[in-house]
């Protein structure tokens, strides 16, 4: 019985809770392409406008802070970089590009989080995957100002189809905005 209870308590402690809040989200997945952090440029702001480049879609803006593992304290200076498909669920490549800028697309950049842990994105509504039953989402990479870094959740969205209940929880619930969309989530950085 005491085993039992153990893996229990160890369960409960690696399993983040279904209920835990929408408006936030702690990050914690290995980095796949994690080099792309390593190319930021040396200047950034808190908000990012990734270049639409005439890009049909929804207009989508996405706000909140990125907080420190405690879920209270401001992170300043957090390198985040996002990408994501377009409307049509497809990475659109950049002419020429290989390696991860290929498979990234063109819609996407970095910003770093302002002395509030602040962030803002103003990007296209991303689409869901072309014959997939995978929900639309926007991918998120992590640097944190000790150097450390991580993939963060991706970002969904609380009216995707494809959603499940659990993941719906953790999604950003979208209101109209004009002809577009807004949002906001907060991260909260890995212990």
């Amino acid at each position: 019985m005491r085993d039992a209870l153990l893996i229990v308590a160890l369960v409960a402690t690696l399993v983040p809770s279904p209920f835990a809040s929408a408006a936030q989200d702690r990050s914690s997945r290995p980095c796949r392409d994690c080099t792309v952090l390593d190319e930021a440029p040396e200047k950034l702001d808190w908000r990012l406008t990734i270049p639409s480049q005439g890009e049909p879609g929804s207009p989508l803006v996405l706000t909140g802070r990125v907080l420190a593992a405690d879920g209270e304290t401001p992170a300043a200076g957090v390198l985040l970089y996002f990408h994501h498909t377009n409307g049509e669920g497809v990475y659109p490549p950049p002419p020429g590009s290989t390696g991860w800028r290929r498979r990234h697309g063109t819609l996407r950049g970095w910003l770093r989080t302002d002395a509030e842990g602040r962030y803002e994105l103003r990007t296209l509504r991303p689409g869901p995957y072309p014959d997939a039953r995978i929900p639309a989402h926007i991918h998120l990479h992590i640097r944190e100002a000790d150097g450390s870094s991580y993939r963060g959740r991706d970002f969904h969205f609380t009216d995707d189809p494809f959603l499940s209940e659990t993941a719906r929880r953790r999604a950003v619930e979208l209101v109209r905005a004009g002809d577009g969309w807004r949002g906001e989530k907060d991260v909260i950085l890995r212990p």
